[in-house]
């Protein structure tokens, strides 16, 4: 990646005054409106966060090389990162300060103080943004690149914060000069001479005065008199008040005071302008500089709206590929997923470019066939401009140099052309432009006009298409089309599946099966008389009908089929978990075994040597007794009940009591002989080979010829604690200091993570890695939300370069919550 250097002279990778490469050739204008494209941009236009992030989006380019769009993607990555993980971008608080920049151009110009305190607003904004992203550099190396053209001029803020403030007269401080302060103070001691004078004439007049107004007209001290005693007070008349009931007058006492204020004024204006231009010159010495950084700004706010916008979509960044292969995993409309949210739309997965170059979609109507053609269209023009795009991120996006699409009513009535004469138009232009390193997106081709000669149009326009290895993909009602795609090699037949009950669109698209328009299906729904459906039939014709149906009837056996492929997948799920569950069974029951073997063992050394020592003791009291016969006795008595109680345990049954009744129903405690456990029946087992059984928190479905009934009832307090395969794994391996959630949903990841802080918290661990992946942002940020609310981590940050970046969260947990 080119770095950005930090010199003014130098540009920024897409600086504003940067002479842009030549461009390569770009989407017209028809098919970016058709395609609904400039949505998108006023879309992210919403999004900016800055007044230059404008200009910068009025620049965006459909790059051509390959390189330069992974950049831009990995950009826009690394900074939705930061906003998944919640570190909001300082972007706020810049004004346009370009005018200003641009006024003090002249050596002599200066700035009001307006001016420069928004210059220095914005100067502190960009310190602030760089240190930002110094902090988050290791993350975000190719968005700190940027930043380090930003640069905040501390000199020049100190010096408008010490010479700058609205508050102070002209809004520059007294100490700004030894000039400014001495005239200041000048004005002072005069303005309170002429207070004084003008009072002692206020005294005088004062029968002539309007309320004792004194006040200022033009910086002068004036006396406010009626009209009718002008004449009687020598001085300067200044005006008169909006309602003419006073006149403004300047007594002559106070007229040579006041003449040597104003003078002093001009003189302090003068002083001030000497200081603004002070000012000003120190902006202009970093002007260019500031125009760099500018221009850096601008691109992060830029991609800073892609990332925002990324985040609505739930957008991942796809592969860029070179060839002319086209690959969509589960690509959604992206004006769809801002509109209604990405949930809610059904996606799409298609593949062009591999098997076939040339996809013929055909349905309904209103089964989303135009929908789906714009999504391709619109999922490849975004890939270009640098955006991510709402499909999972193996989707591959080949840089082709257009994107050519006839999608609509194309009638003209300033050029007298009808629909079917407008389509032929653009149809011609298209094929003069088009190539293989075109996409060609067509709507209802072969409309407008006869059916069998639109067909034939058609069919010719897209052999050629398809000949030429240019990336098609057409819509069309024509059944004609149907058998063409069959027979060409290099045509795959599409469609939108229809639900056969409903009559409704499903909206999912299906590759290798042709559609059905279910016109007469559909006119039987909604009423139309059954001897009118029937006489459509004949007139359609007992071929196309037959057609038709055999279209019909596969579309049924396929969603027979996929519902049935639905439910099997289902259950091979529940078996792989019952595998799961009754492996993980058995392996605690090898280990409670063998701990019954150690527990069994340790019992029994502990009888020998409790024997041993009835033994040792006995014969002690038998030497001590002179083996007195009552002695005896009682030591044979003692050594007869220490053998009675190891026969008893050595005769103590394996197996369960013996079962008080062969009838088992629902709610009994049973021993389960195959896992020497005990359990609760959930179901009568009358009549069943096989029933449901409580084991601890597990259920089990078990033989009922392997249970006996017990006679205790079930303990409400009896609690089994299930130790999982990946818990045992864990405490047999030790806990390692990284969790790996790729794969996951953002359930399953989020109490796979509070588990695992626990058992790193006792391993010892001070410092985790949480594995999410970067994919479409989603599970980043569910984890990211969970452990900025959990009181056992101290901290976290994405992964630094070579920590795995975005796709890994690095957690610091806290020493005292264990």
């Amino acid at each position: 990646m080119p770095s950005i250097s930090t010199s003014p002279t130098e540009e920024p990778r897409r600086g504003e005054d940067a002479v842009a490469p030549e461009s390569p050739r770009h989407t017209d204008e028809n098919s970016l409106q058709q395609l609904e494209f400039p949505k998108i941009v006023e879309k992210l236009a919403s999004l900016l966060a800055t007044p230059f992030g404008v200009k910068e989006l009025a620049r965006m380019e459909f790059a051509a090389d390959p390189q330069a769009v992974r950049e831009a993607l990995d950009e826009v990555v690394e900074m939705a990162g930061l906003l998944d993980g919640g570190y909001p971008v300082p972007l706020g608080g810049l004004n346009d300060i370009r005018p200003h920049l641009e006024r003090i151009k002249p050596e002599n110009a200066y700035l009001e103080v307006e001016a420069l305190l928004e210059i220095k607003s914005n100067l502190q904004a960009m310190g602030e943004l760089a240190h930002f992203f110094r902090e988050h550099k290791d993350e975000t190396p190719r968005l700190a690149a940027y930043a380090r053209g930003i640069h905040y001029h501390r000199n020049i803020v100190q010096e408008i914060d010490a010479t700058v403030d609205p508050g102070q007269p002209e809004g520059i401080y007294d100490r700004a000069t030894p000039e400014l302060r001495e005239i200041r103070i000048k004005i002072r001691s005069l303005e309170a001479e002429q207070a004084k004078a003008l009072r002692q004439v206020q005294k005088r007049y004062a029968e002539y005065s309007q309320d004792e107004i004194v006040t200022l007209r033009d910086g002068r001290m004036v006396l406010g008199i009626l009209p009718n005693f002008v004449q009687k007070v020598s001085g300067i008349v200044h005006g008169t008040s909006g309602s003419g009931a006073t006149v403004f007058v300047e007594p002559m006492e106070t007229l040579q005071l006041s003449n040597q204020v104003q003078n002093l004024k001009i003189r302090e204006r003068t002083e001030i302008i000497k200081i603004l231009r002070f000012l000003a010159g120190l902006v202009r010495e970093v002007r260019e500089d500031l125009y760099f950084g500018i221009r850096n700004i601008a691109m992060l706010d830029f991609i800073h709206a892609k990332a925002r916008l990324a985040r609505e979509m739930n957008a991942a960044a796809p592969q860029i590929t070179e060839r002319a292969h086209l690959k969509i995993a589960n690509g959604r409309h992206p004006l769809l997923a801002l509109k209604m949210g990405p949930g809610r739309v059904v996606p799409l997965s298609l593949e062009l470019g591999t098997d076939f170059t040339t996809l013929l979609v055909t349905g309904p109507n209103a089964g989303g066939k135009t929908v789906a053609m714009k999504t391709i269209g619109l999922l490849l023009l975004m890939a270009r401009a640098g955006m991510l795009i709402p499909a999972d991120p193996d989707s591959e996006i080949p840089l082709l140099s257009n994107v050519l699409v006839d999608i609509g009513d194309r009638q003209s009535l300033e050029q007298d052309l009808s629909t079917f004469s407008a389509h032929i138009v653009r149809l011609r232009d298209i094929l003069e432009k088009a190539d293989e390193r075109t996409l060609v997106l067509l709507d209802e081709i072969g409309t407008g006009t006869d059916p069998r000669e639109g067909s034939a149009l058609a069919i010719a326009i897209l052999s050629e298409l398809a000949e030429k290895n240019i990336l098609t993909i057409a819509t069309t009602h024509h059944g004609e089309l149907k058998a063409f795609a069959h027979q060409h090699p290099r045509v795959e037949n599409g469609s939108m599946e229809f639900n056969l009950e409903t009559l409704e669109p499903t909206y999912r698209l299906r590759i290798g099966v042709p559609g059905s328009s279910y016109a007469v299906e559909i006119a039987r729904r909604y009423g139309l008389p059954e001897p009118l459906i029937q006489q459509a039939r004949r007139h359609v014709g007992a071929a196309k009908d037959k057609l038709e149906a055999l279209i019909i009837d596969l579309d049924a056996r396929i969603q027979e089929l996929e519902k049935k492929n639905r439910e099997l997948s289902i259950k091979i799920t529940e078996a792989e978990g019952m595998r799961s569950l009754y492996r993980r069974q058995s392996e605690e029951l090898k280990r409670s075994k063998q701990a019954l073997k150690q527990q069994a063992a340790e019992e029994a050394q502990r009888i020998l040597q409790d024997a041993n020592a009835l033994i040792e003791r006995t014969v002690k009291e038998i030497r001590q007794s002179g083996a007195d016969k009552s002695a005896i006795k009682a030591a044979r008595e003692a050594v007869q009940a220490q053998k009675e109680q190891v026969e008893a345990i050595l005769a103590a049954p394996e197996t369960a009591p013996e079962a008080e009744s062969p009838l088992l129903i629902k709610g009994d405690v049973v021993w389960i002989e195959s896992l020497g456990e005990e359990g609760e029946l959930l179901e009568d087992a009358q009549d069943k080979t096989k029933v449901r059984v409580q084991v601890g928190n597990v259920k089990l479905n078990l033989d009922a010829a392997g249970l006996r009934k017990l006679s205790k009832q079930p303990s409400e307090s009896r609690v089994i604690r299930t130790v999982t395969g990946e818990q045992v794994d864990a405490r047999r391996e030790g806990v390692k200091p990284e969790l790996d959630l790729r794969g996951m949903d953002s359930q399953e990841a989020v109490e796979a993570t509070d588990r695992y802080l626990d058992q790193a918290l006792e391993e010892g661990w001070e410092e985790v890695r949480i594995v999410h992946g970067k994919g479409t942002g989603v599970l980043r940020r569910r984890i990211n939300e969970f452990l900025s609310r959990d009181k056992r981590v101290e901290e976290k940050r994405l992964g630094k370069w070579g920590e795995g970046d975005t796709g890994v969260t690095v957690v610091r947990l806290r020493k005292d919550s264990h």
